[in-house]
């Protein structure tokens, strides 16, 4: 817990957790995401619809942007969970999604200490969307980035970093999860 009551959100313009990381939930993102669990990806595209909607009193909801995969994990598994929310969100609920990201290193993040989380840099990167979107100065002024589980916060601190300095003004995060 001493991860927040550090600045370290201060780079973030808003976290909206769905749900703790404890109890029952923790068996749910399991299932969901280690085990496969795809039936469970229309469940949480509605909780996160609903949570937008509240987020933003109904109006336009900015374009989602979801925290990209390891390399590989594709691949390896079939699917990626955060994609396919994302692709849920679209094709349910017309939500725009950019793929604004790409994650470059495959090493977990859950092996690794609160420290090695917190001076995480060069893990992710501008996607080469991103860098056309820039050269043709149409980068959205707000976006959501979206992820299933906030542990240290580290992860969606990098991935805003990249996207305030690619000149998006404000990022919120939307998790489904957070470990508190």
């Amino acid at each position: 817990m001493t991860c927040r009551r550090e600045p370290f959100f201060s780079r973030l313009d808003g976290i909206f957790p769905l749900y703790s990381y404890r109890l029952w939930y923790k068996n749910l993102l399991f299932a969901w995401k280690t085990e496969g669990e795809r039936s469970l990806s229309p469940l949480f595209a509605a909780a996160v619809h609903k949570a937008l909607c509240q987020m933003y009193g109904g109006g336009k909801v900015p374009c989602l942007v979801p925290v990209p995969p390891r390399p590989g994990k594709i691949r390896r598994k079939g699917w990626d969970q955060v994609d396919e929310l994302c692709r849920l969100l679209t094709v349910m609920f017309g939500y725009r999604v950019e793929r604004l990201l790409v994650r470059m290193s495959g090493a977990q993040q859950k092996k690794k200490s609160l420290r090695e989380r917190h001076v995480l840099r060069g893990v992710y990167g501008p996607s080469a969307r991103f860098t056309r979107m820039k050269r043709r100065d149409i980068i959205p002024q707000e976006v959501v980035l979206v992820d299933d589980l906030i542990t240290s916060g580290a992860t969606v601190c990098e991935c805003a970093d990249i996207l305030k300095r690619g000149l998006v003004e404000k990022v919120r995060v939307l998790s489904l999860f957070i470990v508190d």
